[in-house]
């Protein structure tokens, strides 16, 4: 279980709905934010798990591993096997320092994993599809089908809604997102006094 001395919101979303710019948004207010693909990523260099990825696939570097894991359901699998505990034990590690009103707790696959039923709140970032594939092909340089594989294998948009307490729509320029984070940090700070 997350540490339940302090209010969390689970921020999650679709591959580049906005995630990161919103829990930016929030960082800039003192929100403190755990981002778990920073945690992934960090992971990712350790010797030991560099190790194992090598001898599983041979010396692959980190985007032909993405490539390979969402386009080969075992290969996917046996990665989330090896990362997904390790992400999990970080995660209810985490503690808050007494300048952060509240923590933000950013994690695409809050949904899959059910990491929801340990927070207080759910953010979901939700866009467009269309929009969603072209910013992924723009920002992470992938193809359409890459986009299209790694979107399906995601909770459906649906999914994600139905878990929402709170939706920021991020089909616009940044600017339509700094009320919507606004409005909801001033929700957050009154929910967080409760806890």
């Amino acid at each position: 279980m997350l540490n339940r001395d302090f209010f969390v919101v689970g921020l999650t979303g679709g591959l580049a709905s906005g995630k990161s710019l919103v829990s930016q948004l929030f960082s800039e207010k003192g929100v403190k934010i755990l981002d778990s693909d920073m945690i992934v990523r960090d992971l990712h260099q350790k010797p030991d798990i560099q190790h194992s990825i090598a001898q599983k696939f041979g010396k692959i570097h980190r985007q032909a591993l993405r490539e390979l894991v969402f386009r080969d359901v075992g290969a996917k699998q046996w990665l989330e096997q090896l990362i997904q505990p390790l992400v999990l034990d970080e995660i209810f590690r985490w503690q808050l320092p007494p300048s952060s009103p509240y923590g933000i707790l950013v994690a695409p696959l809050l949904i899959e994993t059910g990491l929801y039923q340990h927070i207080d709140q759910v953010l979901v970032v939700d866009c467009d599809q269309p929009l969603q594939i072209l910013r992924a092909k723009e920002r992470d340089q992938i193809s359409q089908d890459l986009a299209m594989s790694i979107v399906e294998q995601q909770a459906s948009r649906e999914q994600r809604l139905q878990k929402a307490d709170h939706i920021i729509v991020n089909n616009g320029p940044k600017h339509h997102l700094d009320s919507q984070v606004e409005q909801l940090h001033q929700t957050y700070l009154q929910l967080a006094k409760k806890i």
